[in-house]
């Protein structure tokens, strides 16, 4: 009796430091969330009329503010560097498809609060996000207005060239979603992951700013992009999911060419 009183007292304090070591575990880790600084914006005078600040974050990430309204697009840090916490909360956020440099559910939970719409693709909803309350599907070529300061339209992103060792393009058409954004007076288009379709000739000469891919092995690269702001002439061009790649290069292929297309360059890795 006396040895099995022993045996129930030290599984008792096997379990008591157990658990006290996991409480040091999830309290330092909850200070590294908090003491991880949020990336100074980078937004800067757009030229253009209205209430339209954007930030280009990481990657794929950026952030749009307009009328007091957060928006974000593709809310995830490849580098683990942004503490989500430390954003002001969506009121929309927006997905173009499930990968996981531009989905992932723990930005999510870290961004939303109660209200937030979040819009994706069909992937995206069959990975989880439509467990998410306010979670809606947009399929390529829709149109809806969220509220009087915004509008999204969906067009598609997709490859044309770039396939696995298997031979299947790394973004088949329908799994992708670029989205064009109307705020007020203004529109944005974020292209997401893909290479310069036909299907972008509707924009020629109506996008105020454009965010274009050039990360080159899954979408295009630096002079593949470039020559597609050429094509589609948006009065601001920033070149986005770079990858290894140089905005710098980006910047040369476009004001070789046309110098009234402003080309906004950030390292956005």
């Amino acid at each position: 009796m006396k040895s099995l009183s022993i045996y129930f007292i030290i599984i008792g304090l096997i379990v008591l430091v157990i658990s006290v070591g996991a409480l040091f575990y999830l309290y330092g880790e909850q200070q590294e969330i908090e003491d991880t600084p949020t990336p100074s914006v980078r937004s800067e005078s757009l030229g253009l009329e209205g209430d339209l600040v954007i930030n280009p974050l990481t990657h794929a990430f950026i952030q749009i503010t307009h009328k007091g309204k957060f928006i974000y697009i593709d809310p995830v840090d490849p580098q683990g560097k942004v503490n989500f916490f430390g954003l002001p909360k969506a009121d929309y956020i927006l997905i173009t498809h499930g990968h996981a440099d531009h989905w992932k559910k723990e930005s999510i939970l870290a961004l939303r609060k109660d209200g937030t719409v979040i819009i994706g693709t069909q992937g995206v909803a069959d990975q989880g996000g439509k467990d998410f309350t306010g979670f809606r599907v947009m399929t390529n070529g829709e149109e809806v207005a969220y509220d009087d300061n915004l509008k999204v339209k969906t067009l598609p992103a997709y490859n044309l060239t770039r396939k696995n060792k298997q031979e299947v393009f790394y973004h088949p058409l329908g799994t992708g979603t670029g989205y064009l954004l109307t705020l007020g007076e203004q529109n944005v288009y974020i292209a997401g992951d893909t290479e310069c379709i036909s299907e972008l000739e509707v924009l020629k000469e109506k996008v105020d700013i454009m965010f274009l891919p050039m990360e080159g092995i899954f979408t295009m690269d630096p002079k593949e992009a470039g020559e597609c702001a050429l094509r589609l002439k948006p009065k601001i061009v920033y070149p986005y999911h770079q990858g290894q790649q140089s905005p710098d290069r980006f910047r040369e292929v476009v004001e070789k060419v046309d110098k009234d297309i402003s080309v906004r360059t950030y390292s956005l890795p």
